[in-house]
């Protein structure tokens, strides 16, 4: 019930920002600049794979294609040090090191008198 109010009202904090700020370029663009309006958000695309986007009058170009090859270089880099990492003696021996020392410590609080008190009130 409390995250279904949470929502509406965040819903509603949305919904009214949004008119406002709907209104306001509504009434910039009628008032103080006809000639020339101010968009919220528009985008289209001017090349084969180049984006063009504006926002509040700001604009931003994207050339996809090369951003995808970019996006492709970079995922196969990380994919190369993932295999470096994953496949190194050194780190795998760590990772065991910690896994064992946090195992360990987990245990040991488990059975600590605090954590038996407390299963014992649980009990009762």
């Amino acid at each position: 019930m409390r995250n279904a109010l949470f929502v509406v009202a965040l819903s509603a904090f949305f919904a009214a920002v949004g008119l406002g700020v709907y209104t306001a370029n509504k009434y910039f663009n009628d008032i103080v600049l006809p000639e020339r309006p101010v968009y919220l958000f528009n985008l289209t695309e001017q090349e084969s794979g180049v984006m063009q986007i504006e926002l509040l009058g700001e604009t931003l170009a994207a050339d996809l294609p090369v951003a995808k090859d970019r996006a492709d270089r970079c995922l196969r880099v990380a994919e190369q040090k993932w295999q470096e990492i994953k496949t190194n003696p050194l780190v795998n021996e760590q990772a065991a090191r910690v896994k064992r020392v946090m195992r360990e410590q987990w245990n040991a609080w488990m059975s600590s008198d605090k954590v038996r008190a407390f299963y014992q009130r649980i009990k009762e």
